[in-house]
């Protein structure tokens, strides 16, 4: 059989930011029909080889080539397309108000007679969206979409583009387990037809699933590329990390008294008649497909979303949380999943790190103590290892896994009694994951409750002591830790 030409390659590629060195000499290739993983901790070099590959950015050094075609020079994010790249970025950037198709043809509305056809277009999408599995109307606005839904938009809007290679950075999060194969088979028939694709995610066993060969980088070097043949999980990790990684803590921590308790709790939207409480100490998890209710349950013990009926108890005295604010001020806290809900990005990150207790910062006049805020923020810098050369950097200048530290430091330095985590290491690297699992036990040995909000089945075995299953916006099943197994859960998170 004759080997399948490269369709792109990237040679010695360097690239400094500030005098330092994000890519060192990088070389990566990709065949064409292959789908070739690239790898790495937070902050190894891997969005900025894809942004230079995408044109979003130009090396210092080195050369890329296309179909064997030297292209170094002439590749822009503008003109990406014509050279047959695409991206579907890690966060979702679609337009709200826009409908499904109008989105799905970006950039590339059909014309006729120099108006939109509008029936030439939907009759495009209706088939893009029928040959991706995907049961939506074209016309249907995309703000009425799950998250999940808007997700396979904006991969199915790559496709559409007619792109041979194809960027997916972090496709699976918020899929649910359904929609992940739905994409999987379609990247399979994609790849069967020549589409190459470049896979970026943090879940090393879709890797293993979907790829040929993987690429690791690590401190802007590369490390190895190998056939996913020839290599395991464990190794892979310990490529990434440079040193062998225990993810989860064995640590057994003794329980306390009950911090909270939740009774017959409804909101407007999904949840109906939930009940559980939370012990000193205690990991609670909570599982469910995507839409299951979930989320809801952790935004309306925060005050983010309004109770229809129910009552909520915090060391056995009944509290009102009818905000955010008021929650926090009570000791309970909560992480949201998309971190540009947790962090103003465009501000530095000792202003995040401040923003839940700013008011005991400020003295008289209204001005800021920066001695006290410094003297804070320089600890939990060093307490959490976030990984910057200076706090007056936007916390957008930070890896994925280095924004999730800020958001955890910032609830922890107010000493919460609850704190609600929804899917705390989506999007992250294993390193910063197991710092993030090791402080979550550290704080247990101190007392706090726990409540986590989790699409990873294998997290809520590893770390809960029990698991709240979710289905349809009510509690399925609760499973002691001793008694979890993945096909419990999953059987339940089906209404099974």
């Amino acid at each position: 059989m004759m080997p399948k030409p490269l369709v792109l390659q990237t040679s010695k590629i360097t690239k400094e930011f500030s005098g330092t060195k994000a890519l060192d000499k990088v070389d990566f290739d990709l065949y064409e029909g292959e789908a070739h993983a690239l790898v790495g901790a937070n902050g190894a070099g891997k969005s900025t080889l894809i942004n230079i590959i995408s044109g979003l950015l130009h090396p210092e050094s080195g050369r890329i080539s296309i179909n064997g075609i030297d292209v170094t020079d002439h590749l822009t994010s503008s003109n990406a397309r014509k050279f047959g790249i695409a991206t579907v970025p890690q966060y979702i950037k679609l337009a709200q108000e826009l409908t499904v198709a109008e989105n799905l043809a970006s950039g590339h509305l059909p014309l006729q007679y120099g108006l939109v056809s509008w029936s030439k277009l939907n009759n495009w999408a209706k088939e893009l969206l029928s040959s991706f599995g995907l049961d939506l109307s074209p016309d249907t606005l995309v703000k009425d979409l799950s998250v999940g839904q808007q997700k396979m938009i904006s991969i199915a809007r790559a496709f559409g583009e007619k792109a041979n290679i194809i960027i997916l950075d972090e496709p699976t999060a918020a899929l649910s387990s359904a929609e992940i194969e739905m994409l999987f088979s379609f990247i399979n028939a994609m790849k069967e037809k020549g589409t190459s694709f470049i896979y970026i995610s943090h879940y090393l066993d879709e890797i293993f699933e979907i790829c040929s060969r993987v690429t690791v980088l690590r401190d802007g070097k590369l490390i190895k590329t190998q056939p996913i043949s020839e290599i395991n999980i464990h190794q892979l990790t310990q490529l990434m990390i440079g040193k062998d990684v225990k993810l989860y803590p064995e640590t057994t921590v003794e329980k306390g008294e009950t911090l909270l308790e939740v009774n017959n709790l409804s909101d407007f939207q999904k949840i109906h008649d939930i009940s559980f409480s939370i012990k000193q100490g205690e990991i609670l998890g909570l599982a469910g497909l995507t839409g299951s209710g979930r989320t809801e349950i952790g935004k309306a013990i925060f005050g983010l979303n309004k109770l229809r009926t129910g009552s909520i108890k915090l060391e056995g005295k009944e509290v009102a949380l009818n905000n955010p604010a008021e929650a926090i001020a009570a000791g309970v806290c909560y992480l949201p999943e998309e971190r540009d809900e947790g962090l103003v990005l465009n501000r530095p990150i000792r202003e995040n790190l401040t923003l839940p207790f700013l008011k005991s910062l400020i003295r008289g006049l209204g001005a800021i103590n920066f001695k006290k805020e410094t003297e804070i923020t320089e600890n939990l810098k060093t307490d959490f290892n976030i990984k910057t050369p200076d706090l007056d950097n936007d916390v957008d200048s930070l890896s994925g896994g280095n924004q999730q530290k800020v958001m955890f430091a910032k609830f922890v330095a107010t000493k919460p009694k609850i704190l609600i985590l929804d899917e705390p290491t989506k999007g992250i690297d294993v390193g910063s994951k197991a710092e993030i699992y090791k402080i979550v036990k550290e704080l247990c040995t101190q007392g706090t409750g726990f409540l986590i909000i989790s699409s990873e089945i294998e997290e809520l075995l590893s770390l809960c002591d029990r698991i709240i299953v979710m289905h349809n916006g009510n509690i399925k099943r609760i499973i002691p830790q001793e008694e979890a197994t993945m096909q419990k859960i999953l059987l339940a998170a089906e209404g099974v």
